[in-house]
Protein backbone atom coordinates (compact mmCIF):
# COMPACT_ATOMS: atom_id res chain seq x y z
CA UNK A 1 0.00 0.00 0.00
CA UNK A 2 1.03 3.69 -1.13
CA UNK A 3 1.77 6.51 1.22
CA UNK A 4 -0.31 9.55 1.11
CA UNK A 5 1.01 12.86 0.51
CA UNK A 6 1.03 15.12 4.03
CA UNK A 7 -0.43 17.44 1.55
CA UNK A 8 -3.28 14.83 0.56
CA UNK A 9 -3.91 14.21 4.07
CA UNK A 10 -4.60 17.52 5.41
CA UNK A 11 -7.39 17.49 2.89
CA UNK A 12 -9.12 14.79 3.72
CA UNK A 13 -9.47 17.05 7.70
CA UNK A 14 -10.52 19.74 6.02
CA UNK A 15 -14.07 21.27 6.95
CA UNK A 16 -16.65 20.48 3.89
CA UNK A 17 -19.38 23.38 3.56
CA UNK A 18 -21.10 22.74 -0.10
CA UNK A 19 -23.19 25.44 1.08
CA UNK A 20 -20.84 28.29 1.39
CA UNK A 21 -22.31 31.60 0.84
CA UNK A 22 -25.99 30.38 0.50
CA UNK A 23 -26.76 31.67 3.80
CA UNK A 24 -25.46 35.26 3.07
CA UNK A 25 -27.24 34.99 -0.33
CA UNK A 26 -30.51 33.99 1.57
CA UNK A 27 -30.37 36.95 4.01
CA UNK A 28 -29.76 39.16 0.73
CA UNK A 29 -32.42 38.09 -0.55
CA UNK A 30 -34.65 38.05 2.86
CA UNK A 31 -34.08 42.15 2.40
CA UNK A 32 -37.43 44.01 1.95
CA UNK A 33 -36.50 46.85 -0.72
CA UNK A 34 -38.47 50.05 -0.07
CA UNK A 35 -38.57 53.32 -1.64
CA UNK A 36 -36.93 56.49 0.65
CA UNK A 37 -39.55 58.16 2.96
CA UNK A 38 -40.13 61.39 2.05
CA UNK A 39 -41.36 63.37 5.75
CA UNK A 40 -44.08 65.95 6.11
CA UNK A 41 -42.38 69.35 7.61
CA UNK A 42 -44.51 68.09 11.02
CA UNK A 43 -42.26 65.06 10.86
CA UNK A 44 -39.04 67.00 9.81
CA UNK A 45 -39.86 69.59 13.18
CA UNK A 46 -40.64 66.70 15.57
CA UNK A 47 -37.03 65.25 13.95
CA UNK A 48 -35.32 68.25 14.34
CA UNK A 49 -36.44 68.53 18.26
CA UNK A 50 -35.76 64.98 19.08
CA UNK A 51 -31.96 65.59 17.47
CA UNK A 52 -31.41 68.61 19.01
CA UNK A 53 -32.18 67.35 22.24
CA UNK A 54 -29.52 64.28 22.03
CA UNK A 55 -26.65 64.79 24.55
CA UNK A 56 -22.71 63.56 24.24
CA UNK A 57 -22.82 59.98 25.77
CA UNK A 58 -26.25 58.91 25.40
CA UNK A 59 -27.19 55.61 24.04
CA UNK A 60 -29.37 55.76 20.93
CA UNK A 61 -30.44 53.69 17.76
CA UNK A 62 -31.97 55.26 14.60
CA UNK A 63 -33.24 53.64 11.15
CA UNK A 64 -31.10 55.25 8.73
CA UNK A 65 -32.08 54.56 4.75
CA UNK A 66 -29.18 52.92 2.35
CA UNK A 67 -29.66 54.24 -0.91
CA UNK A 68 -27.32 51.28 -2.71
CA UNK A 69 -29.69 48.79 -1.16
CA UNK A 70 -33.03 50.18 -0.97
CA UNK A 71 -33.22 49.30 2.35
CA UNK A 72 -33.69 50.67 6.04
CA UNK A 73 -30.89 49.83 8.76
CA UNK A 74 -31.35 50.44 12.52
CA UNK A 75 -28.01 51.57 13.93
CA UNK A 76 -27.43 51.49 17.51
CA UNK A 77 -24.40 53.16 19.66
CA UNK A 78 -23.51 55.61 21.29
CA UNK A 79 -24.13 59.65 20.54
CA UNK A 80 -20.78 61.77 20.36
CA UNK A 81 -21.66 65.06 18.15
CA UNK A 82 -24.00 66.72 15.55
CA UNK A 83 -22.51 68.64 12.71
CA UNK A 84 -24.93 70.97 11.87
CA UNK A 85 -23.33 72.24 8.84
CA UNK A 86 -22.44 68.81 7.26
CA UNK A 87 -26.15 67.28 8.52
CA UNK A 88 -23.99 64.53 10.11
CA UNK A 89 -24.85 62.55 13.57
CA UNK A 90 -21.83 60.71 15.08
CA UNK A 91 -22.21 57.10 16.66
CA UNK A 92 -20.04 54.94 17.67
CA UNK A 93 -21.52 51.45 17.45
CA UNK A 94 -21.45 49.58 20.68
CA UNK A 95 -20.09 45.82 20.90
CA UNK A 96 -16.42 46.38 19.93
CA UNK A 97 -14.57 44.12 21.56
CA UNK A 98 -11.37 46.31 21.62
CA UNK A 99 -9.40 48.16 24.77
CA UNK A 100 -9.27 51.61 23.68
CA UNK A 101 -6.86 54.00 25.88
CA UNK A 102 -5.82 57.51 25.41
CA UNK A 103 -2.85 58.71 27.22
CA UNK A 104 -1.68 61.88 27.32
CA UNK A 105 1.82 62.76 27.94
CA UNK A 106 1.46 65.06 30.86
CA UNK A 107 1.33 68.60 30.61
CA UNK A 108 1.27 69.17 27.27
CA UNK A 109 -0.80 65.94 25.77
CA UNK A 110 -3.66 66.89 28.35
CA UNK A 111 -5.16 69.72 26.01
CA UNK A 112 -6.60 66.90 23.64
CA UNK A 113 -7.97 64.46 26.35
CA UNK A 114 -11.24 66.22 25.74
CA UNK A 115 -11.46 65.95 22.34
CA UNK A 116 -10.12 62.21 22.09
CA UNK A 117 -12.83 61.37 24.26
CA UNK A 118 -15.70 63.03 22.16
CA UNK A 119 -13.90 61.02 19.23
CA UNK A 120 -13.93 57.80 21.13
CA UNK A 121 -16.36 57.95 23.93
CA UNK A 122 -15.86 54.26 24.96
CA UNK A 123 -11.92 54.67 25.52
CA UNK A 124 -10.63 55.22 29.18
CA UNK A 125 -7.69 57.60 30.19
CA UNK A 126 -4.74 56.43 31.63
CA UNK A 127 -1.69 59.13 31.94
CA UNK A 128 2.03 59.31 31.07
CA UNK A 129 4.57 61.08 32.90
CA UNK A 130 7.96 61.74 31.49
CA UNK A 131 11.10 63.95 30.52
CA UNK A 132 13.90 63.43 28.62
CA UNK A 133 17.61 63.70 30.45
CA UNK A 134 19.18 66.46 29.16
CA UNK A 135 22.76 64.43 29.50
CA UNK A 136 22.30 61.23 28.03
CA UNK A 137 18.84 63.09 25.86
CA UNK A 138 17.09 59.64 26.69
CA UNK A 139 13.40 59.55 28.12
CA UNK A 140 12.58 59.19 31.57
CA UNK A 141 9.43 58.22 32.87
CA UNK A 142 8.30 59.27 36.47
CA UNK A 143 4.63 58.28 36.12
CA UNK A 144 2.80 55.33 34.09
CA UNK A 145 -0.84 54.41 34.58
CA UNK A 146 -0.80 52.46 31.21
CA UNK A 147 -1.46 48.77 31.48
CA UNK A 148 1.62 46.86 30.91
CA UNK A 149 0.57 43.30 29.98
CA UNK A 150 -2.57 43.27 27.75
CA UNK A 151 -4.57 39.72 27.84
CA UNK A 152 -5.00 40.13 23.88
CA UNK A 153 -2.42 42.41 22.53
CA UNK A 154 -3.75 42.75 18.98
CA UNK A 155 -7.22 44.16 20.62
CA UNK A 156 -5.49 46.69 22.76
CA UNK A 157 -5.27 50.17 21.11
CA UNK A 158 -2.87 52.72 22.76
CA UNK A 159 -3.58 56.55 21.44
CA UNK A 160 -0.09 59.00 23.13
CA UNK A 161 -1.26 62.44 22.62
CA UNK A 162 1.58 64.82 23.10
CA UNK A 163 1.77 68.04 20.65
CA UNK A 164 5.69 67.78 20.62
CA UNK A 165 6.26 63.68 20.65
CA UNK A 166 9.05 64.06 18.03
CA UNK A 167 10.99 65.49 20.78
Amino acid sequence: MEKMKLSDRAKIFLPFDALKGFKEALKEEEKERCEQKILSEEQKEELNKQISSLQKGMLIKIKVYNSSEQTYEEVEGIFTRLDIVNKKLYIVKQGYDIDLIISPILRAGLIFTDEAIDILPQATIRHIGMYRDEKTLKPVWYYNKVPMDAPNPEKFYIYITDPMLAT
